[in-house]
């Protein structure tokens, strides 16, 4: 057995007595017996935080992966539908100006710039949505 501790304890007692006291000895075993603990722990600290870490390396890859595929197969309408949605509570919670300024850095966040046509149908969405909502 490799223990470390077998090792100190083995060397400790070749000494002979009048080298180390044995209450010195029995402070230094302890001490060491401490440390050896603690660096256990380290190490199982140690691991547990890599296999987490990799384990979210992996969570996040996948779903990036898979949130390509599926803006491919549902297309630019659904992440349109969104955005309109999204700025259609802003302005609900807010007003119509934040609203469309939200809706440009959604936009710009996702690498896109909304056109003059997009932001027309966009407040033409927001105004039919505080129309119903004033009705009733």
């Amino acid at each position: 057995m490799n223990d470390p501790l077998t090792a100190v304890e083995r060397r400790l007692n070749s000494r002979t007595s009048a080298d180390a006291p044995g209450e010195l000895r029995d402070t230094v075993l302890r001490d060491v017996r401490r440390e050896l603990r603690a660096a256990r722990w380290d190490r199982w600290l140690g691991r547990t935080a890599a296999t987490l870490l990799v384990a979210g390396l992996a969570l996040n890859s996948s779903l990036l992966l898979r949130g390509d595929r599926d803006f491919a197969a549902t297309g630019p309408a659904a992440s349109e539908r969104s955005l309109v949605q999204t700025a259609v509570a802003v302005a609900r919670a807010t007003d119509v100006e934040t609203a469309r300024q939200v809706a440009n850095q959604i936009s710009a966040f996702n690498g896109r710039i909304l056109t003059a046509e997009q932001l027309g149908d966009l407040d033409a969405a927001i105004a039919e949505a505080l129309a119903k909502d004033r009705k009733g």
